[in-house]
């Protein structure tokens, strides 16, 4: 009996046993991979000049000075192009015109070559008056589609005054981009086009549905009878860059005027210029040391003077040799008007008698608004604004 107890035991133990479940091996947790960082976009710096022309009936965008309407004793010599106006006071409307702003790429250290896109929107009331390379544009904005190489440019050639697209238009600046090249900028290829810049040119236009607004400017420019110019700054304009200058016209020189900005929402009062002596500070300034302020190259520089000095002083100021050369062979070479006065107004007139300041940084995206992609290391814009003071 005691041998069937313990028999009956064991198949119990052996029964139990078999009915406990087995041991599972381990479960080793499923780690996802992380995502990989996306590689950072290769550093490049996109620059830009140009110049908002503000007088007493229009606006324009432009590079440089082109034609304008030339008057002696009331009779035009000259056709003009478009120019925009922007003013708060007595003799000053509004309207407001971007001139010739240029756009050059500068690529980073160790990359050779880049694809980018680059749109410029303009604003409301500033159509597109001309673009460079051709590409298809609509209204009031203009794409490339770039690859931009590191090293030295040999562009195509770009289009005879008397040939398209600038037989097609009244005023072509296209016609003088090679005046602007600056040495350092990638070599920019745009379809079958190459050329070490982007340009546009935006005039003052009026829509079918009637009038519309200049882009806001930080400051309003009123000329009183006493023959000086009030400014008053917006109280919104918080940023400030440069100073005021006051240009005048005298015969073969040119006398100017320096003032500090005014606080939001105060007035300064400009009277007429009499210091000669000033020019060399302002030319010093506005066409030098502000604009490499701005971030811009000292070829960047060079090149906004070539284009402009004429119009703001009259007759180069000797003071840079190789520069004023250059200036000389390049005005030659659209023309050969040579430095007199009516060599200066044939090229681009001198504006008797206006006011300068720079554009403030925050103010450029609501005349043109740039969109690159991939987005640029840096970004440097410097806008001249002119406003011409009207003569009783």
């Amino acid at each position: 009996m005691k041998r069937t107890i313990t028999g009956a035991l064991v198949a119990l133990a052996l029964f139990g046993a078999c009915d406990e479940e087995e041991p599972k091996p381990p479960v080793t947790p499923v780690t996802e991979e992380p995502e990989p960082e996306p590689e950072p976009p290769p550093p490049f710096e996109v620059h830009e000049w140009g110049l908002l022309d503000v007088s007493a009936s229009k606006v324009a965008l432009r590079a440089g000075p082109g034609v304008r309407t030339v008057s002696i004793g009331g009779t035009p010599l000259l056709g003009t192009h478009g120019t925009i106006g922007h003013g708060g006071g007595t003799g000053i409307g509004h309207g407001v015109g971007l001139g010739k702003p240029v756009l050059y790429v500068h690529l980073g250290e160790g990359v050779d070559e880049l694809a980018l896109s680059v749109d410029v929107h303009l604003a409301a009331g500033l159509p597109l008056a001309e673009h460079w390379p051709p590409v298809g544009a609509s209204g009031d904005t203009v794409g490339w589609e770039v690859v931009a190489r590191a090293g030295a440019c040999e562009a195509t050639p770009y289009p005879a005054e008397d040939a398209a697209p600038c037989s097609e238009l009244d005023f072509c600046e296209a016609a003088e981009l090679a005046s602007y090249h600056a040495e350092g900028a990638a070599c920019l290829e745009v379809g079958e086009h190459r050329a070490p810049l982007l340009f546009y040119r935006a005039a003052a236009g009026t829509p079918s549905g009637g009038e519309l607004a200049p882009p806001p400017l930080p400051l309003e420019v009123a000329r009183e009878d006493d023959g000086s110019v009030r400014v008053r700054r917006s109280d919104a304009a918080s940023e400030t860059r440069g100073a005021l200058w006051r240009i005048t016209a005298h015969g073969a020189e040119a006398r100017v005027l320096r003032a500090e900005w005014p606080a939001p929402g105060e007035e300064v009062t400009l009277p007429a210029p009499s210091d000669a002596e000033a020019a060399g500070a302002a030319r010093a300034a506005l066409l030098r040391e502000d604009l490499v302020a701005h971030g811009l190259t000292a070829a960047e520089a060079a090149a906004f003077r070539e284009a402009w000095e004429a119009s703001m002083f009259g007759a180069a100021e000797g003071d840079e040799g190789e520069g004023d050369e250059a200036a000389g062979e390049a005005a030659a070479g659209r023309g050969g008007l040579g430095g007199g006065v009516l060599g200066q107004l044939l090229a681009g007139p001198w504006v008797s008698d206006a006011l300068y300041y720079w554009l403030p940084e925050a103010g450029h995206d609501a005349v043109a608004r740039l969109a690159i992609e991939p987005a640029p290391t840096a970004v440097r814009r410097a806008v001249l604004i002119r406003v011409a003071v009207p003569t009783p």
